[in-house]
């Protein structure tokens, strides 16, 4: 659904589980994005999803591809002091 589905949907998690409300996402450099927890953005095997959401904020992605693209958002996540994963912890697998 995208990051920006994906942000609200955490700053609501924080508001129920803190009982304050986030009107705002914001990002920080603990990668939580100001979050009580940390969260993982899965974009599959979309490189441009991965740019995009580190655009947007979002600091832990799962890019599971392996091309020059990817390769390339990979680098952009590193200068920027994200992490990309390249495939889902297996805590959080739905298999």
């Amino acid at each position: 659904m995208g990051v920006v589905w994906w942000h609200a949907l955490m700053a609501g998690l924080a508001a129920a589980l803190t009982g304050a409300e986030k009107s705002l996402f914001s990002a920080d450099a603990s990668g939580a994005g100001g979050l009580p927890f940390a969260h993982v953005l899965d974009c599959g095997g979309s490189a441009v999803h991965a740019v995009m959401a580190l655009r947007s904020g979002q600091r832990a992605v799962v890019l599971n591809a392996q091309d020059g693209q990817a390769m390339a958002a990979r680098r952009l996540y590193q200068q920027a002091g994200g992490v990309v994963l390249a495939c889902r912890p297996a805590i959080i697998s739905p298999n």
